[in-house]
């Protein structure tokens, strides 16, 4: 397969997937046909607090006694 090719494939599956594809390995069957594995970046995974029924991932928005609570709060190891 030539690179323009796999470029097609990888552009095609962009289309479709909600990340980017980051790997893919094509496979010449021994009917001709083609079989197709690929891999898509995964999401950056930001910190999720729960405090007191709140989800957060960051604490920019909370207001002063919200951030004094979760300041206060037992921290586990």
């Amino acid at each position: 397969m030539d690179v323009e090719t796999a470029e097609w494939i990888i552009a095609e599956l962009n289309k479709r997937e909600e990340f980017p594809v980051c790997k893919l390995r094509v496979t010449k069957l021994p009917n001709g046909e083609y079989d197709c594995d690929y891999y898509v970046k995964p999401p950056k995974f930001e910190r999720i607090r729960r405090i007191t029924g709140y989800l957060s991932g960051t604490l920019d928005s909370w207001n002063n006694s919200k951030r004094a609570e979760e300041s206060e709060r037992v921290k586990h190891a």
